[in-house]
């Protein structure tokens, strides 16, 4: 039997496509042009890890989140404060930890928050690794009353990359004046009135 086009007798893949649209059909193809195909299953499990976000939307029809939070044993999120005034709190992770939040950041698409915690540390929420992207990092703040400061440090950096979900409870004049600073503005209400975490992912 002679060898196909392409000079390709055998392929052996790791895995095969979680997505049920076109699962299957790429080996078939394969098959059709009368090469081999081969599932090695002693790598599939690494082929899962390395493809785990796609998989898992494959899987349950919604994006792979991952949590980070830093937490001493007594439940403590920061060190106390020196006393002096201005001076923030101190940190309880390592420079080792911090650049790893970093590269964790860098590995996903979008990145949330409530805005209790904007407020306090006025942050970015950026990638700082300084590596390419293959696509913005999408900066989500939860924020039922749209409390979202216009002079904050996401809204003066924002460029079409910010994303705000709200309630109904919140000032229309204060969602024209983020939307016109650049912000996307969206509204996710569960039945507290407050905004609906699990609709955020859906």
């Amino acid at each position: 039997c002679a060898l196909p086009i392409s000079g390709i007798a055998k392929v052996v893949s790791a895995m095969e496509d979680p997505n049920p649209e076109v699962r299957g059909r790429g080996f078939a193809k394969l098959r059709a042009a009368g090469i081999t195909v081969e599932l090695d299953a002693a790598y599939t499990e690494q082929a899962h890890a390395l493809n785990e976000p796609f998989v898992h939307f494959m899987t349950y029809g919604r994006p792979l989140v991952t949590l980070k939070a830093a937490v001493t044993l007594d439940g403590k999120i920061a060190a106390p404060d020196d006393g002096v005034p201005g001076q923030p709190t101190g940190w309880i992770t390592s420079e080792v930890a911090r650049a790893h939040v970093q590269t964790v950041r860098h590995r996903a698409d979008a990145i949330l928050t409530g805005i209790g915690t904007v407020i306090a540390d006025d942050c970015r929420m950026t990638d700082r690794t300084g590596l390419e992207r293959s696509r913005p990092l999408l900066r989500i703040v939860a924020d039922s009353q749209l409390r979202l400061p216009l002079e904050s440090n996401l809204v003066t950096s924002c460029k079409d990359d910010v994303l705000v979900i709200t309630t109904s409870a919140a000032s229309p004049d204060r969602r024209k004046r983020l939307e016109a600073a650049g912000v996307r503005v969206e509204v996710a209400e569960g039945a507290d009135g407050r905004v609906h975490l699990p609709g955020i992912v859906d």
